[in-house]
């Protein structure tokens, strides 16, 4: 694949650079409408979310048992 030219580039770091203030302003108005998310860390969100089972990742699948080997089974290895 040829490499892009430098004025593409630079078009792309201008976009980038747009792209990163708008989102800036996203988050910034975000924050303005709840303010309680400035003050939750990530860790406490994490935790917050594990505690409602309707937003656990794997809330639907059951968990399983440890296989363990009978006394036949390392026996016989």
């Amino acid at each position: 694949m040829p490499r892009p030219s430098a004025h593409i580039l630079a078009f792309a770091e201008r976009g980038a650079e747009v792209r990163y203030r708008e989102l800036r302003d996203e988050i910034a108005s975000l924050m303005r409408q709840f303010p309680h998310l400035r003050t939750l860390t990530a860790r406490s969100r994490r935790a917050s979310n594990n505690s409602n089972p309707a937003l656990a990742h794997n809330s639907g699948t059951p968990r399983r048992k440890p296989r363990r080997m009978s006394a036949a089974a390392r026996k016989a290895v």
